[in-house]
């Protein structure tokens, strides 16, 4: 399976959030910096990992993005699923029929890396 540069992106924030794990908010302009990334795409990402409520934005002066949950929660299908969905591999077989062992192999490989994401935490990690 092959992510978006912005689910690259997310991931590798939000490691660096629940790393960080300090109760002071991250600014974009730190978080661009971090990831010599405009602020502008940046922020595109964040909005939607807020809208996920896996971030949470403080405006203000001294306000920016920190984790919004147990940073021991956190895991890779939660950040991939926020900000691109899950993706529907039927679509790409569509017409194989029930029967078709390629539609069946893939299904199984596709329920095996969710599992795997779903019980890979970003907090176990090492520092990035």
């Amino acid at each position: 399976m092959k992510f978006t540069q912005a689910t690259n992106m997310g991931l590798h924030v939000m490691t660096y959030l629940v790393q960080k794990q300090s109760q002071q908010n991250t600014s974009i302009k730190e978080l661009a910096d971090r990831f010599q990334v405009s602020p502008t795409y940046l922020s595109k990402i964040l909005t939607r990992l807020t809208k996920a409520n896996l971030i949470a934005s403080v405006p203000g002066v001294k306000g920016g993005y920190r984790i919004a949950q147990q940073p021991d929660k956190i895991t890779f299908a939660m950040i991939i699923e926020a900000l691109d969905g899950r993706p529907d591999y039927q679509d790409a077989l569509e017409g194989a029929g029930e029967q078709c062992e390629i539609a069946a192999t893939i299904q199984a490989a596709e329920e095996q890396m969710w599992q795997y994401l779903e019980n890979k935490r970003l907090i176990d990690l090492k520092q990035i």
